[in-house]
């Protein structure tokens, strides 16, 4: 299988989890990647209808979407952009904000961005709406 050079985080998108509340844990779990799964887990996944090790595979899969978007390292610590979310944590719109310029300078968003474009102008017909 080839792997992609955008990162994926369906576990880690604002229809799963709140980032602000996310990044409280990540702070507060910091280095036990173990306990962060598990606080990730109760925190959004304990209501879901599945079985126990289902649970544990979301919050995993939360846990490695933070570590695609460059917030954490394997071993749940914060990196340097995930201090700087953290920091920034207070303001909202700011937050967002960061993580979007993340994504589209650092993570080859743009290229997503350009692609789209290309097909567009190119008359290639997008598979979603626009």
């Amino acid at each position: 299988m080839v792997k992609s050079d955008l990162p994926f985080g369906s576990e880690f998108s604002p229809s799963q989890i709140k980032l602000t509340r996310l990044l409280e844990i990540v702070h507060d779990n910091t280095g036990d990647w173990h306990d962060l799964e598990e606080t990730i887990r109760q925190e959004w996944f304990d209501t879901h209808n599945t079985s126990d090790y289902n649970r544990g595979k979301l919050a995993n899969n939360c846990k490695l979407g933070m570590i695609a978007y460059g917030i954490i390292d394997r071993d749940g610590n914060l990196t340097p952009f995930g201090v700087h979310l953290w920091e920034t944590r207070a303001n909202e719109n700011l937050l967002y904000s960061e993580l979007a310029k993340h994504i589209l300078i650092k993570l080859r968003g743009l290229d997503v961005i350009h692609t789209v474009d290309d097909m567009r102008q190119h008359g290639r017909r997008l598979l979603c709406n626009p």
